[in-house]
């Protein structure tokens, strides 16, 4: 309550301060757990934290006490710790109110062999004040009301974890010791060594720390300037019309750096380089005004010198000793907060350790250091070693990064090594940090830009800005129409990425990379700005596919759409999938699909369309002479009511392949379907899989599918047919003249029950392929199966994933 009631706005100015309830800001926290109780979900965003000690339980219903926060640097996981010690501290949390004790212990300096009592001495009571049996004993009875906040497991001084070395603190992790106490952790991934069989193993909880949302940075920047809301605006302003400070912000850490130097300048670098330029630059400034600026450098220089020795050394270490520092250089960085000093009790031996005040301002003193010998051998084989380890985790990588920030020549090296290394993805943010002039290697750009295939998946804004950044230096530098880059691009496939706020540069990618010949924006969050980057598709005359799967696409975007692929004569296959906001206004915006005048194949699955949506649809569409295949699976609003739009299917004369899979349909929409597909001349497959409310009721349908004379394929998997379907069902496919497959596969239903159906399978004499797929029929029912088709040699009845011929 005193203490910890108040947050360093920096940690080098102590007169910077401001109450933790004044400024704390809800982050954003996702549970990444593969099952949790009944949550079974992979992703869930948890309301607060409270969620972890109430909500998340084992299958059997015991409470999960091990909590991993994970997050990458300056997310705010430190000050979440923060928050949830003062929260009990003060009672503010009811669900914290069940714990007694609570510590909270800074990891990165303490050892394997660190016993709890010990840490608890050394960080936070004196030894003289609380006597070690008294504290042990307390623990040791009410380990159900004790909660440990460790902070920094990448900190952590060690990397050995042989468990005969463990002192208490890490048996509590792996529940030797203390296994009843509640244990949280904080760590930057990899998470390879703290979620390991001598550490942490299930059950434990992996919350990721996802830093702030939209919304949060606009409370956060809101609660620093309380009293100006001009400032407020014009920052928030700011840090959105760029894309790099927009991702840069979800960062609490940098994000209090950009309020302080907007603050100071009303300005914010574009890089984070640049940002944390600016931020040591203003540390000096405060408390050191007599150095100069070249004095400043030599400082950091000296200290990352320190820092990069920790950093990469094998046992890697970021706690130091004063005399590890050259003395001038440690009493400024001491005097300006870039180094902080704390005193350190261990039995007589009394000293200070020295630390960095944050992880990442160590990583760019270090970065600096490591510029500064860049022509000498040790930087190459610091170079070989940092860029190799990153392959299989990502320690170095803030390192890297740093290292190429406005320096063109170590970019240059870091990208040749990276690129041998096949690491693009680290290599495309290090040549965004240099903002060079020039272009990177031709290797490089070949490595990211010169192939068939670009794959993007799951990207965040900083990685995506990266790409983008780089193929608008290639296109402002080369001449596009004869350049060797772009035309190799055949397949572009950006999904699973927010694209909202790079429409300008999708403009830029699309305009040069005109040999596409399949494009995917799945899950990308489009809808509404068509207008903005569909043009430049025009320039995609080779285009063969177009996938827009769940991009919340409005009805308002399919004109843009339309418009843009219309003349494209090659395109000839369009998934609009998911995109939910197209239902109910069809009318809207069907008729633009009469543009794509050679289209093959439309995709409207889970789009809940309506009964009213078919009309506009099948209008559209139903003149198109090569429109073959429809698919409207999983519109489970057309169940019920074929009735209101089944007639209009008539309209697509030339269609060949209907999916109405997982429809919700019902015995009666059976009827006006049949008639409609009866008059549809061309029409040889349709899919009526998974409408499970068929299954019992074939009585009242199956004679409908008579009608259907000219189809080849029907498809009836997963429907729950039971034994007394089958005899309606086999009727009427008798009477199907150029039915060839049936496909009963995952109707488990039927299992055991062929004494009642297999007989009515001898009138099905004009097919060639009955399918049940695996595991469905018995051995007897195989039996009666074969005998059902004697007569019958040219038939195969696929079982168990294998054709089977009764001759």
């Amino acid at each position: 309550m005193t203490t910890g009631s108040f947050v360093q706005m920096l940690p080098w100015v102590d007169d910077d301060q401001m109450h933790i309830m004044d400024i704390y800001t809800e982050l954003v926290l996702v549970v990444l757990n593969d099952k949790v109780g009944k949550i079974v979900k992979a992703k869930i965003r948890m309301e607060s934290y409270g969620d972890i000690f109430r909500v998340l339980k084992t299958r059997e219903g015991n409470p999960i006490k091990r909590v991993i926060f994970s997050g990458s640097a300056g997310l705010g996981k430190t000050t979440l710790c923060d928050k949830i010690a003062y929260d009990w501290a003060v009672g503010k949390n009811e669900i914290l109110k069940r714990f007694e004790l609570v510590f909270f212990l800074k990891l990165r300096s303490l050892t394997t062999a660190t016993d709890l009592i010990d840490a608890v001495a050394d960080q936070l009571v004196e030894r003289d004040i609380v006597k070690r049996c008294d504290l042990k004993g307390f623990i040791d009875q009410n380990q159900d009301k004790v909660l440990m906040l460790l902070d920094g497991f990448d900190e952590f001084q060690t990397t050995r974890t042989e468990k005969s070395s463990f002192g208490s603190i890490l048996k509590a992790l792996n529940r030797k010791q203390y296994k009843d106490c509640w244990v949280v952790i904080t760590s930057r991934p990899p998470l390879d060594q703290l979620v390991s069989s001598s550490l942490v193993e299930k059950p434990f909880t992996h919350v990721e720390v996802e830093g702030f949302s939209a919304e949060d940075i606009k409370k956060y920047v809101t609660k620093f300037f309380p009293d100006d809301l001009e400032n407020v605006n014009k920052l928030i302003e700011k840090i959105r019309s760029s894309e790099v400070l927009f991702d840069l912000a979800k960062r609490p850490m940098l994000l209090l750096l950009m309020c302080l130097l907007w603050r100071e300048s009303g300005k914010l670098p574009e890089t984070m380089t640049r940002l944390y330029t600016e931020a040591l630059k203003y540390i000096f400034r405060r408390k050191a005004k007599d150095l100069s600026q070249d004095e400043v450098s030599q400082i950091l220089i000296s200290i990352g010198k320190v820092a990069l020795h920790g950093l990469i050394s094998t046992n890697q270490f970021l706690s130091f000793k004063e005399k590890d520092f050259d003395k001038k250089a440690f009493d400024a960085a001491i005097r300006a907060g870039v180094l902080t000093s704390e005193r350190v009790i261990k039995g007589l031996d009394i000293h200070n350790n020295v630390y960095f005040i944050h992880k990442t301002f160590l990583e760019f003193c270090a970065a600096m250091y490591w510029q500064s010998i860049i022509n000498t051998e040790e930087f190459e084989g610091i170079l070989a070693k940092v860029c190799w380890a990153t392959i299989n985790d990502s320690r170095y990588e803030y390192l890297i990064k740093f290292s190429c920030g406005d320096n063109e020549e170590c970019t240059k090296r870091v990208l040749h090594q990276l690129t041998k290394n096949g690491d693009l993805k680290l290599g495309l943010f290090c040549y965004f940090e240099s903002q060079s002039k020039s272009l990177p290697s031709q290797d490089f750009i070949k490595a990211v830009l010169m192939r068939t295939t670009i794959h993007i998946s799951q990207w965040n804004s900083d990685c995506l800005n990266s790409f983008f950044h780089l193929v608008k230096q290639v296109s402002n530098q080369t001449n596009t129409s004869d350049s060797a880059y772009f035309p190799h691009v055949k397949h572009i496939s950006i999904v699973s990425c927010d694209l909202q706020r790079f429409c300008s540069e999708l403009v830029n990618c699309f305009t040069n990379m005109t040999n596409i010949l399949k494009l995917d924006l799945s899950h990308t969050n489009l809808g509404g700005r068509a207008s903005l980057w569909a043009p430049p598709l025009k320039k995609m005359k080779h285009l063969t596919e177009l996938t827009f799967i769940g991009c919340n696409l409005m009805g308002k975007d399919m004109a843009h759409i339309a418009e843009s692929v219309s003349d494209i004569s090659t395109l000839i296959d369009i998934n609009l999938s998911r995109n939910k906001t197209l239902c109910g206004c069809a009318s809207l915006w069907a008729t633009h699909l009469k543009r794509v005048k050679r289209l093959k194949k439309l995709t409207l699955r889970l789009c809940n369309l309506t009964g009213q949506d078919i009309a506009p649809i099948a209008e559209s569409v139903g003149d198109m002479p090569t429109l073959t295949e429809l698919d409207l699976s999983r519109n489970h609003t057309l169940g019920g009511c074929a009735s209101l739009w089944a007639t209009h299917l008539k309209k697509m004369k030339h269609l060949k392949n209907l999916r109405l899979r997982d429809c919700k349909l019902i015995g009666k929409d059976m009827a006006p379907i049949a008639g409609s597909v009866s008059d549809m001349p061309t029409l040889i497959e349709l899919d009526l899989s998974q409408n499970v409310t068929l299954g019992g009721f074939a009585s009242l349908w199956a004679t409908h599918l008579k009608r259907m004379r000219h189809l080849k394929n029907l498809r009836l998997a997963r429907c729950k047919l039971v034994g007394e379907d089958m005899a309606p069902i086999a009727e009427s496919v008798s009477d199907m003249p150029t039915l060839m497959e049936l496909d009963l596969s995952g109707n488990h239903t039927l299992r055991g029950s062929a004494s009642m159906w297999a007989p009515h399978l001898k009138r099905m004499k004009q097919l060639k392929n009955l399918r049940f797929g695996s595991y469905i029929l018995t051995g007897e029912d195989m039996r009666l199966v074969n005998v059902a088709f004697k007569d019958n040699t040219t038939i195969d009845v696929e079982m168990d994933d294998m054709f089977v011929s009764p001759s």
